[in-house]
């Protein structure tokens, strides 16, 4: 029996000087972030501004690994107290992601990161403060893929994250001490997606849902919430893609957040 393989599969797999494929992914991203929160003891907007860069390498077939580094700058006005924060947080991290299968995906992340706070709010007088809280993370997710079309796929997926906080203690332009706090959150995040390939566009949306161990702002009594997101990627070239996003939350009763996104990916 005489077999034939297509001649472009036949140049690559012959030619010694043929390019590898990339094996690098880096992805540099903006958001632009209004939250509010109604919660009658505490009502506040904050407004941020996020800055991303990822970097992916391919090991092998079925490993990813990756790193990041992030910046957000916020500034939040509170309703009670004329009270205004402005916050700039730095944080970093690592991830991993397996195929155990080619339909299977396990991934794995940790980050770090650090917060300073600048506040001032009114107590008959002006107080003023500054704190910093440091702050750690750990993830594991699993990800089922479900390829409906060559151009379709649907996706379900579950994730575990956990949030362990701690900020300094500090004494306020009025004298007063406040000790030193800590505090931890996890959450599991079951939820779902869709991604589609329309020539060079590929859209998508996906939702999850979030149920926490305690209540994910202090002071705002939402503890399980819905995120969502939906936007679409425009492939430039082959190595090079632009995403534009919404993401938001549903199903919080004293808060509202809504964000932004764009950033740009290429492989190499």
């Amino acid at each position: 029996m005489l077999v034939t393989v297509p001649l472009p599969a036949l140049a690559q797999s012959w030619n010694p000087f043929a390019p590898p494929p990339p094996k690098w992914t880096a992805t540099f991203g903006l958001q632009d972030t209004h939250a509010k929160s109604t919660a009658p003891g505490s009502p506040s907007k904050t407004d941020s501004i996020s800055g991303t860069a990822t970097l992916m390498y391919q090991y092998d077939d079925a490993t990813f690994l990756g790193g990041n580094i992030a910046y957000t700058n916020s500034d939040t006005k509170a309703g009670l107290d004329n009270g205004q924060t402005d916050s700039d947080a730095y944080a970093g991290g690592v991830f991993a992601m397996r195929a155990l299968e080619p339909t299977l995906l396990l991934d794995g992340a940790l980050g770090f990161g650090s917060v300073a706070l600048d506040n001032r709010y009114n107590n008959g007088a002006a107080i003023l403060y500054n704190a910093d809280t440091i702050f750690w993370s750990a993830g594991l997710g699993l990800t089922k893929l479900f390829p409906v079309s060559p151009n379709l796929t649907a996706s379900l997926s579950a994730r575990y994250t956990l949030v362990a906080s701690r900020t300094d203690s500090y004494t306020d332009s009025a004298n007063n001490r406040v000790n030193a706090q800590s505090s931890k959150l996890h959450y599991i995040s079951p939820g779902g997606g869709l991604n589609w390939r329309y020539g060079q566009w590929e859209p998508y949306a996906n939702l999850s849902w979030n149920l926490g161990s305690r209540d994910f702002t202090s002071g705002v009594s939402d503890r399980d919430y819905f995120s969502f997101g939906f936007g679409t990627g425009y492939a430039v070239t082959k190595a090079t893609t632009i995403n534009a996003g919404f993401a938001g939350v549903l199903g919080k009763s004293e808060a509202s957040e809504r964000s932004l996104l764009l950033s740009v990916t290429t492989k190499f």
